[in-house]
């Protein structure tokens, strides 16, 4: 390696640490915001949601990696410039492709680190943390309720006489519980003088279940010395039998497409879009890992041409680009999930696009 070469690295390292680690806070400040409600002041859930949270924010470090790029070539590129050394290299007989090049190999590191990442680390940290998330959410024993009020937990609704709490259980009396069916029709009711609520499981205690039929009369009524109802099952299935495309690896979405196109989409009972989904993940999978060099190929040559301006180009081209990359990600995304692109060229399309912009600003540069 010469001494260019060491210099250029060198001078991108500790903007591409502090860019990286910036974006990544606030990444983990953005998750922490919407699930910190999960909590409800109890400090002793406090130990699971951090683990949530690090857990959680795996899934973000390829795009830091690729923001940490972007910054690092930006304001490596543009102190260079402000300060002429730029100038003098090129004065030396470097190409500005020479000068680029230390920065593009970054890049590829970079890039092969990210998908790394994505492949080993990110998919057994976002099963585990959707574990965590779901006792977060319904192992903290019951839902906040008063006497003589309607509520809503899950897929049932509750009317309850009297409430009692006794430490991270509750004594019910006077219940009344309404359990929606899975398609149309009336719910079925369930009445009962007394129960106790602890965790997920209601235990109901001399009561009567109450069927009704399409024409909303009571079809069938029967009575009980006690009957448990048990929400842990149903919620511990839904989280942990599916596993969704950020928990599966690349190799497992293609074997995941192939085997629903070979059974056949219309027979196969999916949902509508669900395997083009799955398509425009798996290219996404491949493409999103290629960010870092395609950022720093958009980055490098910007911050020559605005660099003498001021010390702060570097910074403000990095956020343009970033805002610009992210937004076209986005759309790609939304465009394919409503019909107007192909999963492929969604997937591709902000690599695409950089990429060819990238090269126009190299050549121009030169």
């Amino acid at each position: 390696m010469k001494l260019i070469d060491r210099y250029l690295i060198r001078e991108m390292v500790v903007p591409f640490l502090a860019g990286m680690l910036i974006v990544l806070v606030l990444w983990i400040g953005n998750i922490v915001f919407y699930q910190v409600s999960i909590l409800r002041g109890r400090t002793e859930l406090f130990p699971v949601f951090i683990q949530y949270v690090l857990l959680k924010s795996t899934y973000y470090v390829t795009l830091s990696l690729a923001a940490g790029s972007l910054f690092g070539a930006a304001l490596a590129v543009s102190r260079l410039t402000r300060d002429s050394e730029i100038t003098v290299m090129r004065v030396a007989g470097a190409s500005v492709r020479r000068i680029f090049l230390p920065l593009l190999v970054v890049g590829v590191v970079v890039s092969s680190l990210a998908f790394l990442v994505q492949e080993k680390l990110v998919p057994s940290a976002e099963r585990r943390s959707s574990k965590l998330l779901y006792r977060l959410y319904y192992i903290q024993g019951p839902p906040p309720m008063a006497a003589d009020v309607f509520f809503n937990w899950q897929n049932y609704y509750f009317y309850v006489r009297n409430v009692q709490r006794v430490g991270r259980s509750a004594e019910l009396a006077g219940v009344t519980v309404w359990e929606l069916p899975a398609g149309r029709g009336y719910p079925m009711i369930i009445t009962a003088e007394r129960a106790t609520w602890v965790r997920e499981i209601i235990e109901m205690r001399d009561g009567v279940v109450h069927k009704l039929g399409a024409d909303g009369f009571t079809e069938q009524e029967a009575k009980f010395k006690r009957l448990r109802l048990n929400l842990r099952q149903v919620f511990s299935q839904v989280f942990q039998t599916q596993k969704t495309p950020e928990q599966m690896t690349t190799s497992e979405l293609v074997r995941k497409i192939r085997a629903y196109s070979s059974t056949g989409f219309s027979s196969s009972g999916l949902p509508s879009g669900y395997l083009s989904n799955l398509r425009l993940e798996y290219h996404f999978k491949l493409s999103v890992p290629l960010s870092s060099i395609i950022l720093i190929m958009c980055a490098a040559p910007l911050g020559l041409r605005f660099g003498r301006h001021s010390s702060f180009a570097g910074a403000l081209m990095g956020i343009v680009i970033v805002f610009l990359y992210w937004n076209v990600l986005l759309f790609s995304k939304l465009f394919s999930q409503s019909g107007w692109l192909p999963p492929a060229l969604a997937g591709w399309s902000q690599v695409i696009i950089f990429a060819l912009l990238g090269a126009v600003l190299i050549w121009k540069a030169e």
